[in-house]
Formats: C-alpha cells, sequence, structure tokens
C-alpha cells in the first residue's frame, strides 16, 4: 500500500514538473511573440513613416510646381496686359476722354 501511495506521489510530483516545464515553455513562446510582434509594430511604423514623408515631399514638389507656374502665369498675363496697355493706351484715354464728354 505505501509503495502504492509513494508511486502515486512520484506521478503527481511527475506531472508537476511537466505542468512547470509546460508553463515556463509558455511564457518563453509568449514573450517570443511579443518581441517579433514589437519588432515588426516598429518596422510597420518605420516604412509607414517614410511613406508619409515621401508622400508629403511630392505633395510639397507638386504645390511648389503649381505655385511656380501660376506665378508665370500671372506674369505673363501682366506682361500682355502691360503691352496692350502700352500699344492702345493713347486709343483707350481718347475712349474714355470720349464717353466722359458725351455724358
Amino acid at each position: 500500500m505505501e509503495n502504492l501511495i509513494d508511486r502515486i506521489s512520484k506521478i503527481e510530483e511527475a506531472t508537476e514538473r511537466v505542468r512547470e516545464s509546460a508553463e515556463e515553455e509558455k511564457k518563453q513562446v509568449d514573450r517570443r511573440m511579443q518581441e517579433k510582434t514589437a519588432a515588426l509594430d516598429q518596422k510597420i511604423e518605420a516604412e509607414t513613416e517614410e511613406r508619409l514623408q515621401q508622400i508629403r515631399e511630392e505633395y510639397a514638389k507638386k504645390a511648389e510646381e503649381e505655385l511656380s507656374l501660376q506665378q508665370r502665369q500671372g506674369q505673363e498675363e501682366l506682361s500682355r496686359i502691360s503691352a496692350y496697355y502700352e500699344a492702345s493706351h493713347e486709343a483707350l484715354s481718347d475712349e474714355i476722354l470720349r464717353k466722359v464728354i458725351e455724358s
């Protein structure tokens, strides 16, 4: 009977060791998964930030090009109006004076 109790006790001890070992292994797996997840999160965050920076630079470049185009077009329009005025200012002045006199 005592032999049976000893064997049951040994089985319980072995079961406890297996359970503790499994628990420790589970903790190690969890820790490795957390490390891998953190590394992946960091990598994705870095890639996302890099892509966002590229997009910002692209939009800044496009905005600068658009502004430059608008400035150039505005300058061309001012030049055209100025040229028209220079060529026609006497006729325009005469027309304005005639309309004032007619009024």
